[in-house]
């Protein structure tokens, strides 16, 4: 599921907490667990908002506290488009998701400094 409606990209983490609200509840309707869900609160890149790791990690942070039984997930790479250095800022980013309780990502798999984790 992503955090994302006909309206685009919440620029807040209470936006796109909302949202995964929704979806959730309408899973829940169709009988889906909670355990089966992948939440991607999409990550933006910084290089267009200083603010978007933050608000990305806020996000997962909030979506844990009321689904502790989701899975949350990402496009982790997304974070350093346009910067300098990606394969680091990729690296640093990966270490600060974890902590919010990121089980899965998806990221370049021939970088070595973000594979298998």
């Amino acid at each position: 599921m992503l955090a994302l409606d006909e309206n685009g990209i919440p620029k807040t983490s209470e936006a796109r907490l909302d949202i995964v609200r929704r979806l959730v509840e309408m899973t829940r309707k169709g009988g889906l667990p909670d355990e089966k869900l992948f939440v991607d609160p999409l990550v933006m890149a910084i290089s267009t908002g200083t603010e978007n790791g933050n608000i990305t990690l806020d996000t997962c942070r909030k979506i844990l506290e009321e689904f502790p039984k989701v899975h949350l997930t990402c496009g982790l790479s997304n974070i350093s488009f346009g910067m300098p250095l990606r394969p680091m800022l990729n690296q640093a980013f990966m270490v600060l998701a974890i902590q919010p309780g990121w089980t899965a990502r998806s990221s370049t798999p021939r970088n070595e400094n973000c594979g298998g984790s």
